[in-house]
């Protein structure tokens, strides 16, 4: 079973990156994301600084369907938030 929100859902819509990575955090979530040209530095800035970091999976590449399968397989058990 997934267990999915959005950020819409949980009142974070218009937050900055750091905002939405550290409630994922606290929540023990992975984040879905088409905004890999920000959120990855300031989620690598979390593991270097030895802040909780349950992961980040970019949702943009170009093979959809494998890709999809791919996030579904990984993060059948996980809590998932997802950032678009």
């Amino acid at each position: 079973m997934l267990d999915m929100v959005r950020v819409q859902d949980i009142g974070l819509s218009g937050e900055d990156d750091p905002t939405i990575l550290e409630w994922a955090a606290q929540e023990g979530r992975v984040l879905l994301t088409h905004d890999v040209a920000t959120i990855t530095r300031y989620a690598y800035d979390r593991v270097r600084q030895g802040q909780p970091m349950p992961g980040v999976q970019d949702c943009c590449s170009n093979s959809a369907s494998t890709r999809d399968r791919g996030i579904v397989e990984r993060c059948r058990r996980s809590r998932i938030i997802i950032c678009f």
